[in-house]
């Protein structure tokens, strides 16, 4: 059987153009994808490497606003995901959502306890996760990180508001001092 040589190669001879109209009807689609592997490359390396940088392997959900310093405490427990209500000496935030500011609250009469914005939202959380898992019962936890030098005044209008919303499973974010641990978890009842 005699071997015959090839003829002329696709891409030397015919104008691209004349195969893209062949080939997919009008030329819509083209034959030939020169794809930019360094770029796809660098742009992944960037995304893992940011990745990497803001996984926590301990388990840590809360970041410490920079206005608010958190009390240093030998007993403490980890806290799961709840809403997180921040008092700075600034702002008041839920979620990271200004809802108040503690000077407008200061200048209150000690006798109003209610704070209507930060209720409003509390209620609008509750009721978002009402509809995301319909069938389970509502837990009311809240977390609050409040600054060590914040008027207990203050405070304690963030915690009628959130008595007020139904958020009754109250936890405080601290910082643990250097070679202290988790405290007992409560007793089982």
């Amino acid at each position: 059987m005699p071997i015959h040589t090839t003829g002329r190669r696709l891409g030397r001879s015919i104008t691209l153009k004349t195969v893209r109209d062949k080939v997919s009807g009008k030329g819509k689609h083209g034959v030939y994808a020169n794809i930019q592997l360094t770029s796809m490359v660098d742009m992944f390396t960037i995304m893992v490497v940011f990745l990497l940088q803001t996984f926590s392997a301990s388990g840590e959900l809360l970041y410490v606003q920079k206005d608010i310093t958190v009390p240093d405490v030998n007993n403490w427990r980890e806290l799961g995901i709840a809403p997180l209500i921040a008092v700075g000496a600034e702002t008041i935030t839920l979620d990271g959502f200004e809802v108040a500011r503690p000077a407008d609250l200061a200048a209150a009469p000690d006798t109003e306890w209610d704070m209507p914005a930060l209720e409003e939202k509390l209620n609008e959380a509750k009721a978002m996760f009402k509809v995301v898992h319909p069938g389970e019962t509502f837990s009311g936890e809240i977390i609050i990180q409040a600054d060590k030098s914040i008027d207990f005044k203050i405070l304690r209008r963030v915690l009628f508001a959130c008595a007020k919303a139904e958020y009754v499973s109250v936890h405080f974010a601290v910082r643990s001092k250097a070679g202290s641990g988790p405290s007992a978890a409560p007793p089982k009842e």
